[in-house]
């Protein structure tokens, strides 16, 4: 038994190719979970607990110290679509 990705159509493989566009903060963080998870079952659990924790907070630490007005220029790049070009 396994696993099949539908599309819409129900046909197994999607019409177009589907991309994903992510920023470098995002794949870093997300690189980072993965090892903290993968790394779980090779080193003591707070050594991986320690690493995802670092890989979601390093960004959040981040956008936290713009001031507002950075904050609020970079929302409004957001949707215009500047950014992840």
């Amino acid at each position: 038994m396994g696993i099949a990705w539908r599309c819409s159509s129900g046909s197994l493989y999607p019409a177009r190719k589907v991309e994903i566009d992510m920023s470098r903060p995002v794949m870093f963080g997300i690189g980072g979970v993965i090892l903290g998870l993968v790394l779980l079952a090779v080193l003591p659990w707070w050594v991986s607990v320690l690493i995802i924790a670092a890989a979601i907070a390093i960004p959040v630490v981040a956008y936290r110290s713009l001031d507002s007005g950075q904050r609020a220029r970079i929302k409004r790049m957001r949707s215009r679509g500047q950014l992840g070009r």
